[in-house]
């Protein structure tokens, strides 16, 4: 045996060298085998399987994410997103004004208390009755206006959080298949560099390498399906939730003015 095929034994396992020929030129030809230890054959056995269950996982990730880019997260739906604008919007200002109404009618009944007690009524002075009444409505009506400004910026609130819910939901199945893909990566082979096993070491390990190559380039394309997808679907929902909010926004002083007009009729 040459110099350089000598057989090797450790606690990992062994290399063992055999020859099985003879090269035109008298040279000897070897094979080369390695053996596991019992220990690593069987830690061996568990990473293969490990990795076959993690590439069924990430084809059922991969799944997931085309259908999920084909049909959209509900979270990012911009009739959604319009949906729970309106609700957290009225919400608030349903509740702000459950508050401020009372106030409004103690306030009023004070004012024609104190009109009437100075002798102040439409037909004796109806200019100084008409502005007491007028001013309380305007100090009314700001209140009320300060309420909807609140209760809108209340609103777009839980949109964005719904919003950034949708995203995280849609992107942890991505998250976790690029994690299961690089587990699932095939191994490369690793063969003794002794001798003629280079010829059918470096065949083999540029077919691996081609494998390799074409594996990480379909993961890659599914990654980048999947991101613009929700990329564009997302850019969508937001624009059609904004385009929500400002016709909500655009209601809601006309809803103002015309209370202001009422209180101001009223007057």
């Amino acid at each position: 045996m040459e110099s350089g095929a000598v057989n090797q034994t450790g606690p990992y396992g062994s290399l063992q060298y055999q020859q099985t020929g003879t090269n035109p030129d008298g040279t000897p030809i070897y094979s080369a085998n390695t053996t596991l230890s019992p220990q690593q054959q069987q830690l061996y056995g568990q990473q293969v399987q490990g990795q076959q269950e993690a590439g069924t996982a990430a084809d059922y990730l991969g799944n997931e994410v085309m259908n999920n880019a084909a049909t959209g997260n509900p979270a990012l739906n911009p009739t959604n997103l319009g949906a729970e604008f309106g609700q957290q919007q009225q919400a608030a200002f349903g509740g702000a004004m459950g508050y401020l109404q009372p106030q409004f009618q103690q306030q009023t009944g004070q004012l024609n208390d104190s009109l009437a007690q100075q002798g102040i009524t439409q037909e004796s002075d109806p200019t100084a009755y008409a502005n007491a009444e007028k001013l309380l409505s305007n100090n009314q009506g700001q209140q009320e206006q300060e309420a909807y400004n609140q209760s809108y910026a209340t609103g777009l609130t839980g949109e964005g959080q719904l919003f950034g819910q949708g995203v995280q939901e849609s992107n942890l199945p991505i998250s976790q298949l690029e994690s299961l893909g690089s587990y699932a990566a095939p191994q490369g082979p690793n063969f003794s560099a002794y001798g003629q096993n280079n010829t059918y070491a470096n065949t083999a390990q540029s077919a691996y390498a081609s494998n390799l190559a074409s594996y990480n380039n379909n993961m890659q394309g599914l990654y980048g399906l999947g991101g613009a997808a929700l990329t564009a679907y997302g850019l969508s929902g937001a624009g059609s939730a904004a385009a929500g909010a400002g016709g909500a926004a655009a209601g809601g002083a006309a809803a103002g003015g015309a209370g202001d007009a009422a209180l101001l009729a009223l007057a």
